[in-house]
């Protein structure tokens, strides 16, 4: 099976990763969404990952069918936010869960971001939105194999081993097909 990381930021790393089993690396362009405005910077040609702090700004954005991926993790409560679920499930928006920033918070911040996550992806497979899981490596000290992302996936997420892999494999996939 062929593993696919959709956002490495440091390109530099692209060899590394693919001797720790990838097939593909890609970088996405990360889009801040800061006002409205900014919902007309993205788009969905390209690989590109819309996040926010403004669940309604992330809404928005997807609703106008803009991106292809979107990080939900900074938003405020957004393992709360049905509507961006629903939303990104309608408009067939893929959510980015990036293992890096589960490695780059500390102390009871990291608990709450997995704990956060944890629900944000029950209601997703509840609910059909897709997720892929990426790395967001900017170090070498931040690179995990397909394997240990499947096993982050399953042991922090509750995610079944096949539903981990099918994050990093064929949905990433269908992402990447989708902007070529």
């Amino acid at each position: 099976m062929e593993y696919y990381d959709l956002n490495l930021q440091d390109l530099k790393l692209a060899d590394e990763e693919r001797k720790l089993g990838f097939a593909q690396c890609k970088t996405a362009k990360i889009l801040f969404l800061r006002d409205g405005k900014d919902i007309n910077l993205a788009n969905s040609r390209e690989l590109m990952s819309v996040e926010g702090t403004d669940p309604e700004l992330l809404r928005n954005c997807i609703k106008q069918r803009k991106p292809i991926l979107c990080n939900p993790l900074p938003a405020r409560d957004f393992y709360k936010d049905e509507g961006l679920i629903r939303e990104a499930t309608l408009r067939e928006t893929v959510f980015e869960i990036p293992i890096a920033e589960f490695l780059r918070v500390n102390f009871v911040y990291r608990a709450k971001l997995i704990n956060n996550t944890r629900n944000f992806l029950k209601k997703c497979l509840k609910l059909g939105a897709k997720f892929v899981f990426t790395s967001r490596a900017a170090s070498e000290f931040e690179l995990k194999s397909p394997q240990e992302i499947i096993a982050i996936a399953c042991t922090l997420f509750d995610l079944t081993p096949e539903q981990a892999q099918f994050a990093i494999s064929r949905r990433a996939r269908e992402v990447l097909a989708a902007v070529s």
